[in-house]
């Protein structure tokens, strides 16, 4: 007799222990990841700020930051570093988790997901239909912006000053070198612990 092994659910993953880890649903199994670093959550909070600014500034939409699942089906949530959901996205929340494709979704990369979260998620992203894809990497000191043309991300290019600019975030502009000297700065400033 063969053992039938089943895919997890949202049910099973919303039993998973609150213990400071990420746990994600990717094709029914679950994933757990480390939790984040000082420097991934620091990158993730300035970037999080231009993400409010914007929302702030035009009134409309909301911007999220991680812990937020996402719920693309039955056996893929996902946990973006950070989110934004137009006002006229249909998806909608239901016990805490945002059911549908976000308008934009930015994922950090870190050290010890780096194929999940440059590979494995924004295909996912993709294949349901998220509009916009950024890709943070602190190692590289790099930000890529992605449009979904025809079910696939093309990279979108920056401007002759180093910027990114949304497409969904109408106006929404990043500056790379910028955003990477903050976190310099900031790291800077910290006192060793003794």
């Amino acid at each position: 007799m063969v053992a039938q092994t089943h895919p997890a659910t949202l049910e099973n993953l919303a039993a998973t222990p609150d213990d400071g880890r990420t746990h994600e649903l990717i094709d029914g199994e679950i994933v757990v990841s480390a939790a984040r670093t000082f420097g991934h959550q620091l990158v993730s909070q300035l970037m999080n700020g231009h993400l409010f600014d914007w929302v702030r500034e035009h009134g409309t939409g909301l911007a999220l930051a991680a812990p937020t699942d996402v719920v693309l089906d039955n056996i893929q949530v996902l946990q973006p570093d950070l989110l934004y959901i137009a006002d006229d996205n249909r998806g909608e929340i239901v016990d805490g988790r945002f059911h549908g494709a976000p308008d934009l979704v930015v994922e950090i990369v870190s050290p010890t997901s780096r194929s999940r979260d440059s590979i494995v998620k924004p295909m996912r992203y993709a294949r349901f239909g998220v509009r916009e894809f950024w890709l943070v990497d602190p190692d590289h000191r790099s930000i890529t912006a992605y449009d979904l043309v025809d079910g696939l991300y093309t990279e979108r290019l920056a401007d002759t000053d180093g910027s990114l600019a949304s497409g969904v975030m109408g106006g929404l502009r990043v500056e790379p070198e910028a955003l990477f000297a903050e976190v310099d700065r900031v790291i800077a400033r910290r006192r060793p612990i003794s």
